[in-house]
């Protein structure tokens, strides 16, 4: 199977579970300010009302390392950003951070939502219930090395100074690295898919294992008989023999 039949098989399935979600990108300008000496939780610089008209303005995606107003600045840093938003019954509403360099601490309108450490991997925190129609985003971002963090710290090798054999060859990075996105759900939606292709080539055909992961929070049970599949092969739906196996679905397509 290739990645266009892979792809169009992802989308069949969350079609089917009527769980497309919307997008809004937060994206773009926010407020930056250092914390060196790490005030600002105490100070609750994270509640509306802050003044911040000596902040600074930057655009997320944003390094502040690499920014030449704070150019290799190691430590705590937070961003702020205000947003309208819409308030709908019967969704979730998620806030995703693609990537946020190195440890991550946010809040929303004032109540801290969750925490998130490494500087790679995605993560989201389901906000529903705290959204408004004017919203106060903070986030708390520190980017300290130490021997737990990735990359990190080493302790003193004996081919090297002291001083210098703590410290791998790599910039210390650090901010909101990656795009910032609002993400509204319906209450059951498709939260992520596994799919294991297996081709036979001697008949042309192809086997899928597929895992897909459901959340249901809308209170009302769901048996799974509603889903359905359809794989995509250049553009054309092909056809498809599959059926429900404890849970998993498992597909036959030509090739």
């Amino acid at each position: 199977m290739s990645y266009l039949k892979t792809l169009g098989l992802f989308c069949g399935l969350a079609v089917a579970l009527h769980a497309q979600s919307a997008k809004t990108s937060l994206d773009g300008e926010w407020l930056f300010a250092l914390d060196p000496v790490g005030v600002g939780v105490e100070q609750e610089w994270f509640k509306p009302g802050l003044p911040t008209d000596k902040w600074d303005k930057v655009s997320v995606p944003h390094c502040y390392t690499v920014d030449p107003r704070y150019h290799y600045f190691t430590g705590t840093t937070w961003y702020l950003r205000n947003f309208p938003a819409t308030v709908s019954e019967g969704v979730r509403t998620f806030l995703r951070f693609e990537a946020v360099f190195y440890k991550a601490q946010v809040w929303l309108n004032g109540k801290m939502v969750g925490e998130h450490e490494g500087g790679y991997t995605p993560f989201e925190f389901d906000v529903t219930g705290l959204l408004a129609a004017e919203n106060l985003l903070a986030v708390r971002v520190n980017n300290a090395w130490d021997q737990t963090t990735i990359p990190g710290s080493k302790t003193k090798v004996g081919y090297q100074s002291l001083n210098y054999g703590q410290q791998y060859p790599w910039m210390n990075y650090g901010g909101i690295t990656r795009e910032v996105r609002l993400i509204t759900r319906p209450e059951l939606y498709l939260e992520k898919v596994k799919i294991d292709a297996i081709p036979d080539l001697n008949a042309g055909t192809a086997r899928l294992a597929v895992q897909a992961f459901v959340r249901n929070e809308s209170g009302r049970s769901w048996d799974g008989n509603a889903l359905s599949l359809a794989v995509y092969r250049d553009g054309k739906k092909i056809p498809v023999d599959f059926k429900v196996a404890g849970g998993d679905v498992a597909a036959r397509t030509g090739s």
